[in-house]
């Protein structure tokens, strides 16, 4: 039996662990980088090297059964221990490539679980929605239906002026005491303004 057949199957929880472990071995991987390279032979700190052997023990769960050792001692210096994490990091992007496939519907790299695909979140698919077509009746003529509010709004205008001008004509009667007693009440009221139609072009 091949190594590469004994590799566990992915599935959502184990590629979501994954990404999570891949992007603290890379931070882990940078910040060690940065001192192994001016004094690779110098021991490195407890602290680092605490940090580095569980992240080792956590990544032995994507390796081949057959790759699989006791639990890792990190290396005493910065170079011994920046090759180590090295390699860790070269296994996971190992078992990422195994695993995952470029799908095209999708333009985003995805993981082939055992049961869907989903896409490998860590490097920020811009997956690519697309919207169904929805195909209009008529094309709407935007000058024309302008045309038609402004015509709408004049004739709102000359009807409101048009009521205006009767209460002014009926108040000026009422202060000429022009009007007899019977008339005062209906000139009082507001007057019955009738609907008219009006015709668009």
């Amino acid at each position: 039996m091949s190594v590469t057949r004994a590799l566990p199957r992915v599935t959502y929880v184990l590629a979501e662990r994954h990404e999570a472990l891949w992007l603290r071995l890379k931070a882990l991987v940078d910040q060690v980088a940065a001192t192994a390279h001016r004094h690779p032979a110098k021991p490195a700190s407890a602290a680092t090297r605490a940090v580095a052997e569980a992240i080792l023990a956590e990544s032995r769960v994507f390796l081949p059964r057959a790759a699989r050792e006791k639990l890792p001692v990190a290396a005493p210096d910065w170079g011994g221990l920046l090759t180590q994490l090295g390699q860790a990091l070269a296994l996971l992007e190992a078992y990422e490539a195994q695993n995952t496939g470029y799908d095209r519907a999708s333009g985003a790299r995805m993981w082939r679980g055992t049961e869907s695909e989903f896409p490998v979140r860590r490097l920020a698919p811009n997956i690519v929605i697309k919207h169904p077509k929805i195909g209009l009746s008529r094309e709407i003529d935007y000058e024309k239906e302008l045309g038609k509010r402004i015509t709408a709004v004049k004739h709102q205008e000359y009807d409101r002026g048009f009521m205006d001008g009767q209460r002014a004509a009926r108040l000026k009667r009422l202060r000429a005491g022009l009007v007899d007693p019977d008339e005062k009440e209906d000139l009082i009221a507001p007057p019955k303004i009738y609907p008219r139609v009006h015709v668009f072009d």
